[in-house]
């Protein structure tokens, strides 16, 4: 966590185990695809080792584009609000959302790897902010993950004095 001359506290992203399998999946994918443009170029197949190369150049934008991604998410609690990304990963087009603390109804931790909120989430340790948005409209969702979870949570129950909520998605015991 780092705070700017503002006094803002800005949260770097949590990169966690579904970050890191999909890295290796994607990269999983790279290397089959290198390696069948090989024998199809030593085969002779020249159009078909073509097609390998092609796939594994897609493969490696991508996984360059999460990576560029993940690393640059930033959570910022400012002093009137919390301003959180929503990341179009592959168009690259990057929307700072800024949510004002009395707009916030309630947030908890969840560890739903698909949340249900369009967020750049690169670990299913994350913390749910339900909001009402510049419409009006109650219940909008936006999942955050920063490295220093317990911190983020501390200071967003100081700054808009609500407690943290039961995740309402998890199993009963």
């Amino acid at each position: 966590m780092q705070t700017d001359n503002e006094g803002n506290m800005i949260f770097r992203s949590l990169k966690g185990g579904l970050f890191y399998f999909s890295m290796v999946l994607l990269l999983s994918v790279v290397a089959a695809a290198v390696f069948m443009a090989v024998y199809f170029f030593l085969k002779g197949m020249t159009w078909l080792s073509l097609v390998g190369l092609i796939i594994a150049a897609a493969f490696v934008i991508i996984c360059f584009a999460i990576v560029l991604t993940v690393n640059s998410l930033r959570f910022v609690l400012e002093k009137d609000g919390v301003r959180v990304p929503n990341s179009m990963l592959l168009t690259g087009v990057k929307i700072q959302a800024f949510i004002p603390y009395p707009m916030i109804s309630k947030f908890y931790g969840t560890t739903r790897i698909l949340a249900p909120a369009f967020s750049p989430v690169s670990s299913s340790d994350a913390v749910m902010i339900v909001f009402t948005n510049d419409n009006g409209r109650r219940g909008d969702m936006v999942a955050v993950s920063p490295e220093e979870k317990e911190l983020f949570i501390s200071e967003l129950t100081k700054r808009t004095g609500i407690g943290v909520s039961d995740d309402p998605h998890a199993k009963k015991r």
